[in-house]
């Protein structure tokens, strides 16, 4: 027995049997689900029982092994969505577009019906028109052809098209333009052109889809890759699927146009080079194309540069500066033209040049407590060059820009450039750096940084000295003097009236521990006036002021005079008005025409003071004898002095000479010397005193009252003097009674006593003998005995020589006496 079992493909049940088989499988019909089985890979369903489920558009569910999407087949369609109650694949069988005449013209998606057209390249066309005329849906409308024929035997459908004409042009493209009323679904072109008059057509087929489209119904198209500067001929015409074709359009002539021209590089930096040429091209569409690259590296960059972009001149020609580029090295460049981003023209003739670079040997040379002045090495020509000099103090980051035109630079002729940097701050560290700056905007590189510090204003300036016309003043400087010179100003105090004195460095007196001097001449004397002073460094660079000083001024002693002279000391009287406190004075000699001045500072404790405002002082320690110049000044606090008085001239005498005493009595004494002084202006003072009392007495004796002797020796005799007792005398000089000499040597002597013991010894009736003790030496003396009758005053003298009376001597008497009245005894 055989028994044969045949197997067969289950297929989901159609609509009709759909619920009985759902009423035989689950509980709910609802929940049944028949669908493909992709794990299966023959063409087999499945069904079981799963909750429903809904899709989108275009897809269905398949098991795989579970319920999975999948797009619908390429035979089905499904336009809505897709559930899996009752269905078990995509809706919709697609169309096939196989009726008479038609073709299919898009497959489509997988939620739409193929489309159709008609075959017009056998002249067949729609029944009735259809919604997108070119193509029609037969899921939705009358999809039916027919073959139509004009009178003139042609196929009914396709014009040339509209309105041809070339709208644009390059040196290798040209657009042209047309106006079309067909529908761009089924059409194509076909673009021919030539060289004018060769008869050499060329054909460029062209799809619709890459014409541009304008609302207006116009197209447009870029014939590319043609010779420049040649002219063409174009026309157009359609091509409907692939090989129907209309006319062509009337025929337009163009002539393409060249690369750049004149192409060249016109300026340079060192970090851009601009280049030029000549174009006859409107802008409006263009762009450019510029290539660079390190000469012989072949490593070409290119620059996109918009029309905007570069400068236009009048005569047609372009610039533009390539900037960001290496310094010193040598580019080589060209340029295209670039038409609406993508049509680029052939390049210009490549051209090379080296890039300079940023300021070299970049220096600071000169430093002033406001300015810095730097140099740098310049090989590029100035006329289109400025200058951008950055500084900052030191580490703070607060850059300032100095821009600086080319005029403004000093040049050197070995290619040196200078310029100095104005209103800084004093003592201050600045860094500074430079580049170039090319027509404006075109910026080099910075040269190498350099740090400076600004020096201040002249130091610890002071008034040192003053005198009634002038003031000096006194600074420290620690500025090299070669290129500096000063500005001093002054003004009467609070007038506002400044005078400005310009100094040379040449005029100031220098220290070595940089102190420097300068007097300030032709003041006004009795003035308080300020000063302050600032460094001025070549001519027009200024420092600021140094703290301003007061001072006023004064005058020089007045009524300077020498009012006593000895043989060593002179003096002098002078009338001052100026304070004491702060005072002192400078009196300065000399042995008149020496010129070998001494100067003696006095303090003004030292000097004698008068209510009247007169001062006395007495030079001391001259040489006797000697003429002598003098003059004296102000010293304000030690330092600070004024003129000279004017000077005076005197003679230094010496105290009387060879002094002795000559002779004695006993109630005078007569002294001698000798003097080489002459007599006219002089007088003595005679001082004697009782020997060791202090009790001085003085005698003023004119020089008519003395005794002249023709070898000089000068004799006078002091008068009235107490008998016994011991005296002291000196004398000395008075000149003009007033200048006093040194006193002479003193001499002493004991002026002697009237005779001793006188008595009466004998008498006789017409005689008297008396009797004395003497004790004065015999030689010089006589006797006068005077004798009266008792009470009659009627008094006679008796005159009688030594040898006619007796006496007694006493040992070792040897002075002499005077002749005495006989009653001067009698007492």
């Amino acid at each position: 027995m055989v028994s044969l079992i045949g197997a067969y493909e289950f297929t989901c049940p159609s609509q009709a049997h759909w619920n009985l088989r759902a009423k035989s499988m689950c509980k709910a019909t609802t929940n049944y689900t028949c669908l493909f089985d992709i794990n299966l890979q023959i063409n087999v369903y499945r069904d079981r029982c799963n909750r429903p489920r809904i899709l989108g558009p275009g897809y269905t569910y398949v098991f795989q092994p579970n319920l999975n999407r999948a797009a619908c087949s390429g035979n089905r369609y499904q336009p809505f969505n897709f559930e899996t109650v009752g269905y078990s694949e995509c809706a919709f069988q697609k169309s096939f577009c196989n009726s008479q005449g038609q073709e299919t013209y898009e497959n489509s998606n997988t939620r739409s019906d193929t489309t159709c057209i008609c075959n017009t390249d056998r002249g067949f066309t729609f029944v009735s028109n259809s919604k997108k005329q070119c193509y029609c849906n037969p899921s939705i409308e009358d999809c039916s052809c027919y073959l139509g024929i004009s009178s003139n035997n042609e196929t009914v459908g396709l014009r040339a098209p509209k309105q041809f004409n070339i709208v644009e042009c390059t040196d290798c493209s040209i657009t042209v333009e047309w106006l079309s009323d067909v529908p761009d679904e089924c059409l194509s072109y076909e673009l021919n052109h030539q060289p004018l008059g060769t008869g050499d057509w060329s054909t460029k087929q062209i799809l619709a889809a890459k014409v541009s489209k304008q609302e207006d119904g116009r197209r447009m198209y870029t014939l590319k890759h043609l010779q420049a500067g040649t002219f063409y001929e174009l026309k157009i015409r359609y091509v409907y699927k692939g090989d129907v074709k209309s006319h062509f359009s009337e025929s337009k002539t163009k002539q393409t146009f060249q690369a750049p021209k004149q192409f060249n590089i016109v300026e340079c930096t060192d970090c851009s080079i601009t280049v030029e040429w000549l174009s006859d091209v409107p802008d409006e569409c263009l762009s450019y194309e510029l290539n660079h690259q390190p000469l012989g590296t072949g490593d070409w960059s290119t620059k996109q540069i918009l029309a905007g972009k570069v400068s236009k001149q009048e005569d047609g020609r372009r610039m533009y500066t390539l900037k960001h580029l290496q310094a010193g090295t040598f580019y080589e460049l060209k340029i295209r033209y670039v038409y609406k981003g993508d049509v680029k023209s052939h390049f210009s003739e490549s051209k090379t040049k080296q890039t300079f670079q940023a300021p070299k040997q970049f220096n600071i040379v000169e430093c002033t407590d406001c300015s810095i002045t730097v140099e740098w090495f310049s090989d590029v020509p100035d006329e289109c060059l400025s200058y951008e000099l950055n500084h900052q103090p030191l580490g703070t980051g607060d850059w300032s820009t100095k821009q600086i035109p080319a005029g403004k630079v000093s040049k050197q002729e070995d290619g040196r450039r200078m310029y100095t940097l104005k209103h800084l701050q004093a003592g201050t560290f600045y860094e500074l750096k430079i580049r170039y700056v090319y027509k404006g905007d075109v910026k080099s590189h910075f040269s190498e940084s350099k740090t400076k510090q600004t020096f201040q204003a002249p130091k610890q300036f002071n008034i040192v000295e003053c005198t009634d016309c002038s003031i000096t003043v006194e600074w420290l400087s620690d500025v090299p003097d070669e290129c500096l010179s000063y500005e001093l100003k002054h003004q009467p105090l609070g007038t506002g009236d400044w005078s400005t004195k310009q100094i040379l460095a040449g005029k100031v007196s220098k220290q070595e521990d940089g102190r420097r001097m300068y007097t300030l001449k032709h003041l006004q004397a009795g003035t308080f006036y300020e000063l302050k002073i600032r460094y001025v460094y070549k001519g027009d660079v200024k420092s600021h002021f140094s703290e301003s000083k007061t001072k006023q001024t004064f005058q020089a002693p007045k009524q300077f005079n020498i009012v006593e002279c000895t043989d060593c000391s002179i003096t002098v009287e002078w009338f001052s008005d100026v304070p004491d406190e702060c005072l002192s004075y400078e009196l300065n000699h000399q042995p008149l025409g020496t010129g070998d001045w001494s100067t003696k500072q006095i303090p003004a404790g030292k000097v004698s003071k008068q209510e009247d405002g007169r001062r006395m002082y007495t030079l001391k320690h001259l040489q006797a004898g000697t003429f002598y110049e003098l003059k004296i000044r102000y010293v304000y606090k030690g330092d600070v002095k004024s003129h000279f008085s004017e000077s005076k001239t005197k003679q230094t005498f010496q105290a009387p000479k060879q002094f002795n005493i000559v002779e004695c009595t006993d109630c005078s004494i007569t002294v001698e010397w000798l003097s080489d002084v002459p007599d006219e202006c002089l007088s003595y003072e005679l001082k004697h005193q009782p020997l060791g009392t202090g009790d001085w007495s003085t005698k003023q004796i004119l020089a008519a009252k003395v005794s002249k002797q023709e070898d000089g020796r000068r004799m006078y005799t002091l008068k009235h003097l107490q008998a016994g007792t011991f005296y002291e005398l000196k004398i000395r000089y008075v000149y003009k009674g007033d200048v006093k000499s040194h006193f002479s040597e003193s001499k002493t002597k004991q002026t002697f006593q009237a005779p001793k013991q006188f008595n009466i010894v004998e008498c006789t009736d017409c005689s008297i003998t008396v009797e004395w003790l003497s004790d004065v030496p015999d030689e010089c003396l006589s006797y006068e005995l005077n004798h009266q009758p008792l009470g009659t005053g009627d008094w006679s003298t008796k005159k009688s020589l030594l040898e006619k009376y007796r006496n007694r001597k006493m040992d070792d008497a040897c002075t002499h006496l005077n002749i005495c009245k006989l009653e001067h005894f009698m007492n």
